[in-house]
């Protein structure tokens, strides 16, 4: 695979890599780069973006900056991901028999599936989804560096990384509009909402079919004490529909007694089968979000 740091042949079990063989990587991760940003933002389409509009000023920069971003996010990537496990390949045992990209890619997707493990250790990151992408964004470069070995693309190989990141992304882009639909909120009954609901930092509201509640360390999104404040206590609850109120989407009102004060109004998000109940406590742009889902 041209390994060392010069342009010679390279020998075996030798732990760097030449500067032909990083550039390569490096193309080939970002011509994924676009597609990648864009399957993203469709998944997120089919999503709940819980009231923040954000998504057409984020594929405006994404548009603006992508010359310049693009490229560094695949020097990065080649960097930490695709060259270091091409390097764990190069330095398997002589007696690990069979191609050398099959062991660069179990080596790829091993990292992928090791930092998603790391993520959802620290941060609390979905571990199906999150080991997904991360093993899944180096497949195409392990494959197109094995391609590559023996062509000399040195001096075409961005301006083809361009050509493949438009193609990419104009197929995934019909890809998704074949495959991905509009999110729609769930519409829930009085009866589906009961029960308890549960959320960050031990947030706990039970809503009882009688219209009563319990709260424990639950944040409210008004009152005297202090928006976002977590509130004790018993108080009340009631479903509102959409159109109630100049309310856009179902919800629920819960009122609770005592020094929490006034009413706190959250939104029902997520699906019928995995229902979410969210509140902004600020500007639902840049305020903070609060999810809880059902216990």
């Amino acid at each position: 695979m041209g390994w060392g740091t010069g342009h010679g042949p390279a020998g075996r079990g030798r732990p760097t890599w030449s500067s032909e063989e990083w550039s390569r990587a490096a193309a080939l991760c970002a011509a994924q780069f676009p597609a990648v940003g864009l399957w993203a933002f469709i998944l997120a389409s089919s999503a709940d973006d819980y009231g923040a509009y954000g998504g057409a000023l984020g594929i405006a920069c994404l548009l603006v900056t992508a010359p310049v971003v693009v490229p560094c996010l695949g020097l990065v990537h080649a960097t930490l991901h695709i060259m270091p496990t091409a390097v764990l390949a190069r330095l398997r045992p002589p007696h690990w028999r069979g191609p050398e990209w099959i062991w660069h890619l179990a080596a790829s997707v091993s990292l992928g599936a090791g930092a998603a493990v790391a993520a959802r250790t620290w941060w609390g990151a979905p571990l199906a989804d999150t080991t997904a992408w991360l093993t899944g964004i180096g497949v195409l470069p392990v494959l197109g560096l094995a391609y590559l070995r023996g062509r000399r693309w040195e001096r075409g190989i961005w301006r083809r990384s361009a050509g493949a990141s438009v193609v990419l992304a104009v197929l995934t882009g019909l890809a998704g509009l074949a495959l991905i639909d509009d999110y729609t909120p769930p519409r829930l009954s009085a009866g589906q909402l009961a029960g308890s609901w549960r959320g960050a930092e031990g947030a706990v509201l039970t809503l009882r079919p009688d219209g009563t509640a319990e709260a424990s360390r639950m944040p409210v999104s008004s009152g005297a004490i202090g928006e976002g404040t977590a509130c004790d206590g018993l108080g009340t609850w009631a479903l509102v529909r959409a159109g109630q109120d100049d309310r856009y989407r179902d919800g629920v009102l819960v009122h609770l007694d005592g020094d929490c004060g006034q009413e706190s109004d959250w939104t029902i998000g997520g699906t019928e089968q995995d229902p979410e109940l969210f509140v902004f406590l600020g500007d639902p742009d840049a305020g903070d979000l609060r999810i809880l889902t059902r216990d």
